[in-house]
């Protein structure tokens, strides 16, 4: 038993490293072999439908990953890998439905809701997709964090700012083929700061102010030190005193 888990073990790995140099047959063989040693294992099967649908033989990868879920019902992992296999082949419909059995399983899985994003920027819905792209992200924080949040002035990632690479490459290309479509044009940097400059002269002012603010602070707190001092050392001899008064 423990010899047939560490060759799936071995077989797995060597099929990962395998798709990572993009030589899918072997990796798709090493998951196959892996699979059939560990049949019950839904990450194995995960992998073996990734790399199958990076070939020719992508339909199979929604049969492999439906057989993953019949494993595992309740992992909304593989209905939203799903979801993402069928956007890389531009079925839209599906693609939508099973983005929606991911977030019936996980309301608040980020990157589920960064994919039903993308599927409406593919789909055509453009401005919606955008709109829930710059959403923050839907994290459990209390009204203490919150309040902390407030007063350093941060704010909660946006879905966008908290999808891993793949996915935010994959919004960047439908933004630029809907450029490409619309023939829509490009503002220059110049326009850019242009648009940008009263922001920035605000941001100069708060922080013109915040300095001089803490100048007159730092100057305050020299000052009062100061007088303490003089008052300590004010009824003594003048032969102890700037002595003591240059010791600080």
């Amino acid at each position: 038993m423990v010899k047939r888990l560490l060759r799936a073990e071995w077989l797995f790995r060597r099929g990962q490293k395998l798709a990572a140099q993009g030589h899918f047959d072997e990796a798709i063989e090493a998951f196959a072999q892996a699979q059939g040693l560990r049949p019950r294992a839904a990450g194995i099967y995960l992998y073996h439908a990734l790399a199958l649908a990076e070939t020719s033989r992508w339909p199979e990868s929604v049969l492999v990953l439906q057989q993953a879920m019949a494993i595992q019902p309740a992992n909304p992992v593989l209905p939203m890998f799903l979801g993402r296999i069928y956007v890389d082949h531009t079925d839209y419909t599906n693609a939508a439905l099973w983005c929606a059995r991911a977030l019936a399983l996980s309301p608040t899985n980020g990157h589920a809701l960064a994919l039903q994003a993308l599927i409406e920027l593919a789909s055509g819905q453009s401005r919606q997709g955008y709109q829930r792209l710059q959403q923050p992200l839907p994290l459990p924080v209390s009204a203490l964090e919150r309040g902390f949040l407030w007063l350093c002035r941060s704010r909660v990632p946006t879905l966008l700012q908290q999808a891993n690479a793949a996915l935010q490459g994959r919004v960047l290309l439908h933004v630029e083929t809907w450029l490409l479509q619309h023939s829509a044009p490009a503002r220059t940097l110049a326009q850019q700061l242009l648009d940008t400059s009263g922001t920035h002269n605000d941001e100069t002012f708060t922080g013109r102010l915040l300095t001089r603010l803490d100048r007159c602070l730092t100057q305050g707190i020299i000052n009062i030190q100061r007088l303490c001092v003089l008052l300590r050392y004010a009824f003594r001899s003048a032969e102890h005193v700037a002595p003591a008064f240059f010791a600080g």
